[in-house]
């Protein structure tokens, strides 16, 4: 029988996994939007950081190091987002389709610099990879286990979850982000920096994009490929407005996508002959199914998701 009690504990435990980096993601475009500022180039900043800390593992052998690099590439990120949009008020747009070209061209470019010339057969262009952790007792747990046999940054993803929704909620901090991001005159107006408060969470969303990116190849096979992070942050971007910009929403918006992705290669084993159903049906329509899941709720639920989104979204705050 195919779909048997290990598919599903496989399953499970893949679906954690693979749901990490977009939840990265949607954290990094909640910490933004929240504030008032568009964060639409979001793929670039993760493509940036898993480059950065793709190449600083692989000359380095240290996967502490490529965190490092990669997590302050997501900080000279944020801080160049925050120059343009809210020093200079650039249009948010413009510079996001801005990121989202140069992201993926930039990546490319550096790691094909660094690779090429170099003769492969004496230098490996893997990296070492995240080792999974697994949590004594509850690994071990039928079915469930494999949601606690995960690398430790798969943990540390989850746990932001819950620290994001705890700041945002139930913390002065987090109500004076949301007040920026509502009304950021009603805000300037009661001693609240509203620039500054808009480059320190950029900064954080950088940071949890780069980290998101990294998860993509120092999570996985520990080789770099173009587009590496297949349109992961665009996801993000339409989970969080699925999820009514609240964090316990989108986790579970992400946690679909992340079945999804985790059933792909499952069904394409199942229908090209590895299972008990052969078929020439192309694999590619499968590919396409977290994407069109996006989309589709997206649309279905847009009409009543937009009672917590920022009333100052995309709008530059310039004090005279």
């Amino acid at each position: 029988m195919v779909f048997d009690l290990s598919f599903f504990t496989t399953l499970i435990g893949t679906t954690v996994f693979l749901s990490a980096p977009i939840v990265l993601a949607c954290l990094g475009v909640q910490w933004s939007e929240l504030s008032g500022v568009f964060i639409f180039g979001i793929e670039g900043e993760m493509l940036l950081g898993a480059v950065a800390g793709f190449l600083t593992t692989l000359a380095t052998h240290s996967l502490p190091l490529g965190v490092v690099v990669g997590l302050a590439t997501g900080v000279g990120v944020g801080l160049l987002s925050g120059f343009f949009e809210v020093t200079l008020g650039a249009d948010q747009i413009i510079f996001a389709i801005a990121l989202l070209v140069i992201g993926p061209s930039l990546s490319s470019y550096l790691y094909g610099a660094y690779v090429g010339g170099r003769e492969l057969s004496t230098f490996s262009t893997s990296i070492p990879t995240f080792s999974p952790a697994p949590i004594p007792f509850l690994s071990n747990v039928p079915l469930i286990g494999p949601v606690f046999d995960q690398p430790v940054l798969v943990y540390v993803v989850y746990a932001l979850v819950v620290l994001t929704h705890y700041f945002f909620y139930h913390t002065n901090l987090g109500l004076k982000v949301r007040s920026v991001g509502m009304n950021p005159m009603a805000a300037d107006s009661m001693g609240t920096n509203v620039q500054l408060v808009r480059y320190v969470v950029l900064v954080v969303a950088g940071m949890l994009a780069a980290l998101g990116g990294m998860l993509m190849v120092m999570g996985g096979t520990g080789f770099w490929s173009d587009n590496v992070t297949a349109g992961r942050g665009l996801i993000a971007i339409a989970l969080v407005r699925v999820g009514n910009w609240r964090t316990q929403l989108t986790l579970g918006a992400a946690l679909v996508v992340g079945v999804l992705l985790a059933a792909v290669a499952d069904l394409q084993g199942i229908f090209s002959g590895g299972g008990t159903v052969t078929t020439t049906f192309p694999y590619e329509v499968f590919s396409t199914l977290p994407y069109l899941f996006a989309i589709a709720v997206i649309g279905i639920s847009y009409r009543w998701t937009r009672s917590n989104q920022p009333a100052s979204i995309g709008r530059p705050h310039l004090r005279g």
